[in-house]
C-alpha cells in the first residue's frame, strides 16, 4: 500500500538551520595564514551559495591537511551536517518525505547533542505517521481490515505508541480475527453488545421506577440485575483488548464494569492486574522511544522497572532488550564504515576489531579488517619501493598505485602521498 504525497510545505533553508544550529560559521572566519584563510573563506562562501557538497569537499581537504586541528575537525562536521540537512529539505519539498528522513537521521548521527535536529527528525517521523493514518482510516472505512493493519503498523514503525495507530490496531485484530473464525469469544461479546441498547433501556426504566415508587423493591432488583448484566459485559470487552495487549484500553473497561457492579469479583481483579500492566505498557513505549534515539542506558533503566512490575510482557520486553544490543553493534559497525569510507583505513580495522569483541561475528567485518589490513601492507610496500625507486619516473608510479586504493595515505615519514605526486608531476612535465 502507497502513502499518498503529502502536500508542499515551506521549511527554512539549510543556511538558516546552521545559524540556528550555532554551527561554527564563525569557525571559518578565524585568524590564520593567508592561504589557508582564503580556503576557509571558500568553505563560507560555498555555505552562503547553499552549495554544501562543495563546502564539505573544501573542509575535508582542509582537515585532511591539518588532521590535528580541532577547529577544522568540527568545520568538516558543521558541513557535513549542512549537507545532509539541505538534502532532507528537498526530500521534504518534492513530497520524499521517507528519504528526507534517511538524511535527518544521518544528520542526528553526527550532531546527536543538536536538538534542532533531532526536532526534525521527530517531526518528520511524525507527519509520516500521520500520513499512514490516514492511510489506515480510509482503508478501515473500506473494511480492507489487513490493509489497514498493514497501514497502523506503518505507523507505529514511525512513532511507536502512536494513540491512533495503536486503538485502529487494536479493532482491526479483532475484526480480522473474527472473519478468519478466530474470534468466537468476540464474536459472543458482539451478542451481547447488541442488547447494550435494550439493557440501558430497561436501566434508565427501573432507575425512574425507584425513584417515583421507591416501595416497589422488584424495580430496584432489577436494576441491580440490569447493571450486572452491564458489567459482566465491559468484563468481557477488557477481557478482549487485555488478550490483544491493549492493557489501557482494558483498565478502563475494567473500572467501568467496576462502577456498574462493584462486588464483581473479575472486575476487582482486572483492575489490579491491568494497573501493573498498563503501566508496564506505557514504560516499554517510553523505553522504545529512548532506543530510537540511541539513548541505550536509560532505556535499559526503564525496561527494568517495567520488567518488575509486568506479568505477561515479558517478551516484549525481552525484545526490546535484544533490540538495543543489535542497535549497538549496528551503531559500532557504521562508525568503522564511516572512518572507512574518510579513508583512516588504520582507525577503521581498529574500530571492526572493537566491534568483533562484542561479538564474534557481524556481517562482513571480518572481510573488511582483512582488506583493510592488505591495504596497509600494500601500501607500505609500494612507499618503500617509491623511496627507492632508481629515477622519479618509477617513484611517480608506485605513489599512484597507492593512490589507486588509499589516496589519503601518508607514509611513515608524515608525507601526504597526494603531495608528493603533485610535486612529481610537476618536476616530470615535458
Amino acid at each position: 500500500m502507497t502513502a499518498p504525497r503529502p502536500a508542499v510545505s515551506r521549511r527554512p533553508s539549510t543556511r538558516l538551520w546552521l545559524g540556528a544550529l550555532g554551527l561554527g560559521l564563525t569557525l571559518v572566519g578565524c585568524q590564520t595564514s593567508g592561504t589557508e584563510s582564503a580556503e576557509r573563506e571558500a568553505v563560507r562562501d560555498a555555505i552562503h551559495a547553499e552549495d554544501y557538497q562543495r563546502a564539505v569537499s573544501l573542509a575535508a581537504e582542509l582537515q585532511e591537511a591539518a588532521p590535528g586541528d580541532a577547529e577544522l575537525r568540527d568545520l568538516h562536521r558543521t558541513t557535513t551536517v549542512a549537507y545532509y540537512l539541505d538534502r532532507g529539505r528537498k526530500a521534504t519539498l518534492a513530497g520524499k518525505d521517507d528519504e528526507a528522513l534517511a538524511y535527518f537521521v544521518r544528520a542526528a548521527e553526527i550532531a546527536p547533542e543538536e536538538e534542532l535536529v533531532e526536532h526534525w527528525v521527530v517531526k518528520t517521523n511524525e507527519k509520516l505517521a500521520d500520513d499512514w493514518v490516514a492511510v489506515g482510516n480510509e482503508a478501515f472505512a473500506s473494511e480492507n481490515f489487513s490493509g489497514a493493519a498493514e497501514a497502523y503498523e506503518k505507523v507505529l514503525s514511525y512513532v511507536p505508541g502512536h494513540t491512533g495507530a495503536l486503538t485502529g490496531l487494536g479493532q482491526v485484530t479483532i475484526l480480522i480475527n473474527y472473519r478468519n473464525g478466530l474470534g468466537e469469544d468476540y464474536y459472543k461479546q458482539g451478542i451481547r453488545a447488541l442488547s447494550d441498547y435494550r439493557l440501558r433501556s430497561a436501566r434508565r426504566g427501573f432507575t425512574a421506577t425507584n425513584k417515583y415508587l421507591p416501595q416497589l423493591g422488584r424495580a430496584k432488583r432489577r436494576a441491580t440485575e440490569v447493571d450486572q448484566l452491564l458489567c459482566q459485559q465491559r468484563v468481557e470487552v477488557a477481557r478482549g483488548f487485555e488478550a490483544e495487549g491493549l492493557y489501557a484500553g482494558a483498565l478502563n473497561e475494567f473500572k467501568f464494569a467496576s462502577v456498574l457492579d462493584p462486588d464483581n469479583g473479575d472486575a476487582r481483579e482486572g483492575i489490579t492486574r491491568l494497573t501493573r500492566e498498563a503501566e508496564a505498557a506505557e514504560l516499554l513505549r517510553e523505553a522504545r522511544m529512548l532506543i530510537y534515539r540511541k539513548r541505550f542506558d536509560e532505556a535499559l533503566e526503564i525496561l527494568a522497572r517495567g520488567e518488575e512490575i509486568s506479568s505477561v510482557q515479558g517478551e516484549a520486553f525481552q525484545e526490546a532488550r535484544d533490540s538495543i544490543s543489535e542497535q549497538r553493534l549496528e551503531s559500532m559497525y557504521q562508525e568503522a564504515l564511516v572512518l572507512e569510507e574518510d579513508g583512516a583505513y588504520l582507525d577503521a580495522a581498529a574500530a571492526f576489531e572493537e566491534l568483533l569483541e562484542e561479538i564474534d561475528y557481524y556481517k562482513d567485518a571480518r572481510a573488511r579488517i582483512s582488506t583493510l589490513q592488505g591495504y596497509v601492507v600494500l601500501a607500505g610496500d609500494y612507499y618503500e619501493q617509491a623511496g627507492a625507486a632508481q629515477d622519479e619516473a618509477a617513484e611517480l608510479q608506485h605513489l599512484r598505485s597507492i593512490e589507486s586504493f588509499w589516496p589519503e595515505y601518508v607514509g611513515k615519514d608524515g608525507r601526504s602521498i597526494g603531495e608528493r605526486i603533485e610535486l612529481l608531476e610537476q618536476r616530470l612535465e615535458p
